[in-house]
């Protein structure tokens, strides 16, 4: 007659695919997790570059954006700045400016080593537009209220502030 066959022994013959199968599922899940983080990390990368570029497009369109002279004469109490279409290009500009920076360094997760070896010089751009930093147009705050912490303390290290 022959030996009946236990259910227990019949399960753990199955145990070592069970775990084969299970650890296969949890590495599979962790390299596609890992693709896909690294893939929207791309992503991120180019729409900065993308962004970058559209910023160059327009100060090679309006040179002064980026002429010291200009910046440096930058005055936000000018009773005619409101009407001045220059003036508010360039208030315009810097906004783009210091809003792309600001995702640049939230990208970098606020490195500026990163920043400044691996994408653009970032403190020379700040100080050329430090006027307009430090002088909004609409509001003393505007810029310290708008902009994350990090961000702000970053741009004061660059402006010699910390």
């Amino acid at each position: 007659m022959a030996e009946p066959v236990s259910v227990a022994n019949e399960f753990i013959k199955y145990i070592p695919v069970g775990i084969g199968t299970l650890v296969s599922v949890i590495i599979s899940s962790l390299w596609v997790t890992f693709l896909h983080f690294r893939e929207k990390k791309q992503d991120k990368l180019s729409e900065l570059n993308q962004e970058l570029n559209e910023i160059l497009q327009i100060s090679i369109q309006y040179p002064y954006l980026e002429s010291k002279a200009y910046c440096d004469n930058w005055n936000h109490l000018d009773p005619n700045i409101h009407s001045d279409e220059k003036a508010l290009r360039y208030y315009n500009f810097t906004t783009l400016v210091f809003n792309y920076l600001s995702k640049l360094s939230a990208h970098c997760k606020y490195d500026d080593e990163c920043i400044q070896k691996n994408h653009i010089n970032m403190k020379s751009w700040i100080r050329l537009h430090k006027k307009a930093w430090e002088n909004p147009l609409n509001d003393p705050n505007e810029n310290i209220d708008s902009y994350d912490a990090k961000f702000v303390s970053l741009v004061n290290k660059c402006l010699g502030k910390n």
